[in-house]
């Protein structure tokens, strides 16, 4: 069930650039975002394009940490967090995927379809897997983790 009211326009229109780096999303951003232990904006770009919506990222929502920014609205830190509060606020991802380091492409039935994407990673010393929009097609911020995913998921919003 694709997410709705939200449109993928309207994400992708408060999504920051996919060139972007991480400090500049921290300054961009700047208040208590643009800290130093803070490394990797994923999720601080996607609360970047909820906040652009009526479902802006809340104060205090359990198990969901955030800080906020100098635009007093809230920015969530952790993949797994944000993943559990869609799933709180919108349901299951339409599409899940496991085992996606066996695959040597794109599954079919992402292809043509827009919405959130979150790649659950293991390894990784400072994630645990990586949130961007997707287009159909690839990720908007040009990233590809198929490969180093044990599970890939999907909302869908047309």
């Amino acid at each position: 069930m694709p997410i709705t009211p939200i449109t993928f326009n309207t994400l992708k229109a408060n999504y920051p650039d996919g060139k972007t780096t991480p400090e500049h999303i921290k300054t961009k951003v700047g208040g208590k975002v643009n800290a130093g232990w803070i490394t990797n904006t994923c999720v601080i770009k996607l609360s970047m394009a909820f906040n652009g919506t009526q479902f802006a990222i809340p104060n205090h929502f359990p198990g969901l940490l955030t800080v906020s920014g100098a635009d007093k609205k809230w920015y969530v830190l952790r993949v797994k967090e944000f993943r559990k509060y869609l799933e709180n606020k919108f349901g299951k991802p339409d599409l899940v995927h496991k085992n996606v380091r066996k695959l040597s492409a794109v599954p079919t039935d992402f292809i043509g379809k827009t919405g959130i994407i979150a790649f659950e990673v293991a390894g990784w010393s400072d994630a645990s897997g990586h949130f961007t929009l997707w287009n159909g097609h690839r990720c908007f911020d040009n990233s590809d983790y198929w490969g180093n995913s044990h599970e890939v998921v999907l909302w869908e919003v047309k």
